[in-house]
């Protein structure tokens, strides 16, 4: 049985201890890292026409498309992290509860996703610095929606409050789990364009693009709880450091 740590950590034991808590759930939402997925790489699988006078009409399916996948991507999302937690507090809930908690989430992580892309696009545009620190000082909005029931614009700011001061470790722990799916592409991509040698023209592309599709699904469901598992971990480090830090500044007074 795991549980969340009750002292800030090292960076080498968050790291252990998100792999402990992405072991101990693994086999709860596999199935729905799996669902999760694979709807959100349908997409890749929508043909797109060379031809000018069609490719409008191609587009249209991606815009009708895009919504869903995302709402439904949001859902799994919501049920993997709302579990995981679970499992590192030490509670049980039926699927059904997960499922409604998760749905009433949507529309906040929706737009907390429309928002915390347009704070990075803004900061890249403006400078790329800022555009970097904000992607890391505002990532954990998602998961303080889902766990701490606060609105959209407070998880913003509190997720910003809990990585100011702590930015490079948080740089630090997320480089890894980041690293790993890069690494896992970056070695799926070069087998995949060594074996369309072996292919035919006339077969190559199509042939392609489902293996990788297929390949991607796989890789998803199994590294992205990994990833998530990190995360949380280092959320819950960073709240017990600003507790620590909020009781020391008290004590001061």
């Amino acid at each position: 049985m795991f549980t969340y740590p009750e002292q800030p950590e090292t960076i080498g034991k968050i790291l252990d201890s998100g792999f402990k808590l992405y072991k101990t759930s693994f086999k709860q939402i596999i199935i729905y890292s799996f669902l999760g997925a694979l709807v959100g790489n349908l997409y890749s699988l929508i043909p797109i026409s060379q031809d000018p006078n069609l490719i409008w009409n191609d587009m249209l399916k991606y815009a009708w498309t895009f919504p869903i996948i995302m709402i439904f991507t949001l859902l799994t999302y919501s049920i993997i992290i709302i579990r995981m937690h679970d499992i590192a507090i030490g509670v049980e809930q039926s699927v059904s509860a997960m499922f409604g908690r998760s749905l009433k989430k949507i529309v906040p992580l929706f737009i907390g996703s429309i928002l915390y892309s347009f704070a990075i696009m803004i900061g890249t545009i403006l400078l790329v610095v800022p555009g970097i620190y904000l992607m890391l000082a505002l990532m954990f909005y998602a998961q303080i929606i889902l766990l701490d029931k606060v609105s959209v614009f407070t998880a913003l700011k509190r997720s910003y409050r809990l990585v100011a001061g702590n930015w490079w470790r948080t740089a630090t722990v997320t480089m890894v789990p980041s690293f790993i799916f890069i690494s896992v592409f970056m070695l799926v991509g070069f087998f995949a364009g060594f074996a369309e040698g072996f292919i035919s023209p006339d077969e190559s592309s199509d042939l392609i693009d489902y293996v990788m599709t297929a390949v991607t699904v796989l890789i998803t469901t199994i590294i992205s709880p990994l990833m998530y598992g990190f995360f949380l971990i280092l959320l819950n480090d960073l709240k017990l450091r600003k507790q620590g830090d909020d009781l020391e500044a008290r004590l001061e007074q």
